[in-house]
Order: C-alpha cells, then sequence, then structure tokens
C-alpha cells in the first residue's frame, strides 16, 4: 500500500514468473545469493521491457587466486556464486543487455561491491 507504483515479486530469482514486463527492474544484492545464476539473469532480462533498464548490485571478486579458492572449499555459505566483475558484466552482455554504468560502491580486501546498470536493447 505504501508503494503504490511498484510490484514486489516473492520468488526466487531462479523461479519469477516472466509473464509481465517492466521499465525498470532493481536486483539488490541478490544474484550471487542465487542455486543457478545464469537463470537468474535470463529472468531478470525476460522481466525488461525493451528499453528497459535492469540495476542490480553484486559483490564481485578482487582477486582471481581467493575466487577460485572459494569456489572450490565452498568457504563463503551465503554466496554461493563467486564471479569478479568481468564475470557479471559478461552475463549481461550475453542476454544483450547494454552496461550503461558501473559504480564501486564499497570496496574490501576480498570483494567489492558495484552497481550496474544495463538496457535491454528497443
Amino acid at each position: 500500500a505504501n508503494y503504490p507504483n511498484v510490484d514486489f515479486l516473492p520468488y526466487a530469482i531462479e523461479n519469477l514468473p516472466v509473464d509481465k514486463t517492466f521499465d525498470v527492474v532493481f536486483c539488490m544484492n541478490a544474484i550471487n545469493h542465487v542455486s543457478d545464476i545464469q537463470k537468474g539473469y535470463e529472468n531478470l532480462s525476460k522481466l525488461l521491457k525493451p528499453g528497459g533498464k535492469l540495476i542490480i548490485s553484486i559483490d564481485a571478486h578482487n582477486h582471481s587466486f581467493f575466487k577460485y579458492l572459494f569456489r572450490v572449499i565452498k568457504a563463503d555459505i551465503l554466496h554461493p556464486c563467486q564471479y569478479d566483475l568481468n564475470e557479471y558484466s559478461t552475463f549481461l552482455k550475453q542476454r544483450k543487455l547494454n552496461i550503461l554504468t558501473i559504480k564501486k560502491l564499497n570496496s574490501a580486501f576480498f570483494f567489492s561491491y558495484y552497481l550496474q546498470v544495463a538496457e535491454k536493447a528497443a
């Protein structure tokens, strides 16, 4: 009721119904928590109208060594997806989303926190 022009979708990203499209889709600090990141990005892309924007925030690895180590030993159970900024950008590009902006919001040793804004081709 407090957000009359907003649709909240209470689903796992991999299970989102894609029967509706939106001008803007926000995915804030969630994509690296999914069980199937490819399906997650695919569903987010399908939710966009032509010319629609995806605003997504991510924790991206700063060091290849630790990225691969975390993948092998599953050291970070809260983040099943372990990727760097280039890999996250590739997920967008594979879905024909044009990256408009990448902004580093915070930096730490293992991860930096980024905001990506991408647009679906019209």
